[in-house]
C-alpha cells in the first residue's frame, strides 16, 4: 500500500510499506516492515534514461498504480491527498483504445509481443491533453505482487550518448560556478548524508564534484545514480559557455523587453539568465512595506483594487523540475513548433508612469513565454525558452496589422488547445488577471478557452473543429 508520512516536521513524502512475517521454528512471532519512499522506487527506472515522452510506472496485481506521471494524488487547491488516491486503476491513467489488452499484458508481464497502443496524456491541470502512441513493456518483480511497466512513445527511440565516458578527474569546478544553474530539487543524484541536511541540492552536489576532482572516481554515495549523474555532468560541460554567451548578447534582448532566457535538459539541469528590460522593475514602485499590511501609495481609478507587490520568477519560483514541468512536456509534444504561453502568475512594473500597449495607464505588463524542444539527429538535447513582456509582443503584432489600436479587426492568437495567448481588444487590462472582482476577471481574455468567450467564438470554434484545425 502507498500512504503519506512525515519523516520530519519540515517535509512529507509518499511511501510504500514492505512487510514480511517473522517466524521462529514455525511459530509466528510478528511482522517486520519498512517504509520505502516512492521517489526511491521511481529513480530505479529513471525518466532521464528514457525518451522525452516515455515513462515508467508501477502497479500491483489488481491494477492499482503505485507511481505514474499522470497520478496526481494531491489536490492542487486544498493541498491534501485526494480520496482513494492509492486505489487508482491503470486504465484511469492510460486511457488506451484496447483497455482489456492493456490491463492483461501489464499484470501478466506479457512481453512476447510488445503491444503498441494509442493513449491520451494530460498535463498537470488536465487542461491540455495530447495523443501519443506507446509501445508497452512489463516486468514482474520476483517474489512480489508488483509489475514495473515501461511506455516508450513513438519517436523516442534515440538518445544522446557522449563519445567518451565521463573522466571524473577532469570535471571542472568552473562548470558549477555562479547562481545561474539549478538541478531537479526532488531527484536524488547522490545519496544524502547528515552534512547535506542544511544545504541546497546544488551546494551538496558541488561537494561531491570536489571529491571527483581529488580521487578521479565517482563518490560512493553517487554510485547508485551513476547514469543520472553522468548525464548531468555531461550537460553541465557542454553548456558551460551558455551563460557567458547570453550575457554578451543581452543588450539586444533588453531592448526587445526579453526578461529571461533558459535551457533545460532531461537530466534535470536548468541554466538561465535574466536581466530587467530598460525601464522595468520586478517590484511595485507604488508599494509601501509597513509593519502590518502593505498598502499602496495610491490607487489610480484605472487599476483594479487587487494589487500585489510580489514577483514570481519563472524558473526559480515556478519551474524548477525541468523535464517534469508543463512547459517542457508541452514543447516535446509540439515537436518542430515554438510553444507560446502567457504567464498569468506574475508581472513586471514600469519604473515611471507608462501606458500599456493597449493604451491603459496601468504601469505594468504581463509576461509571456516561448519555448522549443531541440533535437540532434532525432535525439532530444533539451528545451530552450525565453520570457518577455506582453507589451513587446503586442508591438510586434502591430507591425503585422494586429495591434491593439486597430479598430478594424479583432486578432486572436490561439495555442494548440485553443487557449487565448494574445488578444488585440483595446479593453484588455493586465490588472484584471489579478483582480478579486469576478466581472473584471471575466473581461480578461488572456488564458481563456476560445470556445467559451461568447456566441461568436463558440460558432467559430465549431468551424475550426469542422475544418480540422483542432480535434476533439
Amino acid at each position: 500500500s502507498v500512504h503519506r508520512c512525515a519523516p520530519n516536521p519540515f517535509s512529507e513524502m509518499f511511501v510504500t510499506t514492505v512487510s514480511y512475517p517473522v517466524t521462529v521454528d514455525g511459530t509466528l512471532m510478528g511482522v517486520s516492515a519498512v517504509d520505502v519512499p516512492v521517489t526511491e522506487l521511481i529513480q530505479l527506472a529513471h525518466s532521464s534514461s528514457l525518451g522525452s515522452r516515455s515513462y515508467t510506472f508501477m502497479m500491483d496485481n489488481n491494477g492499482y498504480v503505485m507511481f505514474h506521471p499522470q497520478l496526481r494524488p494531491i489536490d492542487p487547491v486544498t493541498k491534501q491527498t485526494k480520496p482513494n488516491y492509492n486505489n487508482v486503476d491503470i486504465l484511469e491513467l492510460e486511457v488506451p483504445q484496447n483497455q482489456q489488452l492493456m490491463r492483461s499484458s501489464m499484470i501478466n508481464c506479457d512481453n512476447i509481443d510488445a503491444h503498441k497502443l494509442d493513449i491520451l496524456f494530460a498535463t498537470e491541470d488536465v487542461q491540455r491533453v495530447y495523443r501519443q502512441t506507446n509501445t508497452y513493456y512489463a516486468e514482474c518483480i520476483q517474489d512480489a505482487l508488483f509489475t514495473v511497466g515501461m511506455a516508450v512513445a513513438s519517436g523516442d527511440e534515440k538518445r544522446i550518448r557522449p563519445r567518451k565516458p565521463i573522466d571524473y578527474g577532469s570535471v571542472e569546478m568552473s562548470w558549477f560556478e555562479g547562481p545561474n544553474w539549478r538541478m531537479h530539487p526532488q531527484w536524488r543524484y547522490c545519496l544524502v548524508n547528515d552534512t547535506d541536511a542544511l544545504s541546497t541540492p546544488e551546494e551538496s552536489f558541488a561537494v561531491y564534484v570536489k571529491q571527483m576532482r581529488v580521487t578521479g572516481k565517482l563518490p560512493k554515495l553517487c554510485e547508485p545514480r551513476r547514469a543520472l549523474v553522468d548525464r548531468f555532468l555531461f550537460d553541465m560541460k557542454v553548456t558551460n559557455g551558455l551563460t557567458n554567451s547570453w550575457d554578451v548578447s543581452w543588450k539586444k534582448n533588453r531592448r526587445n523587453q526579453i526578461h529571461l532566457v533558459f535551457f533545460s535538459t532531461p537530466s534535470g539541469m536548468i541554466k538561465f539568465w535574466n536581466e530587467l528590460p530598460n525601464g522595468l522593475s520586478n517590484t511595485d514602485p507604488n508599494w509601501i512595506e509597513s509593519v502590518t499590511t502593505p498598502v499602496p501609495k495610491s490607487t489610480p481609478q484605472s487599476i483594479p483594487t487587487q494589487q500585489s507587490s510580489s514577483y514570481s520568477h519563472y524558473v526559480l519560483d515556478e519551474n524548477r523540475r525541468s523535464s517534469e514541468d508543463r512547459y517542457f512536456r508541452r514543447a516535446v509534444r509540439m515537436r518542430n513548433h515554438i510553444v507560446v504561453d502567457v504567464n498569468l502568475k506574475t508581472k513586471l512594473w514600469y519604473s515611471s508612469e507608462a501606458a500599456s500597449a493597449y493604451g491603459n495607464p496601468e504601469n505594468v505588463s504581463l509576461l509571456m513565454t516561448a519555448s522549443k524542444a531541440l533535437y540532434v539527429d532525432g535525439a532530444l538535447i533539451g528545451v530552450a525558452g525565453m520570457e518577455f513582456t506582453v507589451d513587446s509582443f503586442a508591438k510586434t503584432l502591430s507591425k503585422m496589422g494586429c495591434g491593439p489600436q486597430d479598430d478594424r479587426r479583432w486578432c486572436l492568437l490561439l495555442d494548440e488547445h485553443a487557449y487565448v495567448v494574445y488578444s488585440s481588444l483595446k479593453n484588455t487590462r493586465y490588472g484584471n488577471v489579478f483582480s478579486t472582482n469576478s466581472d473584471e476577471r471575466k473581461g480578461n481574455l488572456l488564458g481563456r478557452w476560445f470556445g467559451t468567450i461568447n456566441r461568436i467564438t463558440e460558432r467559430t470554434m465549431s468551424l475550426l473543429l469542422k475544418n480540422n484545425f483542432y480535434t476533439e
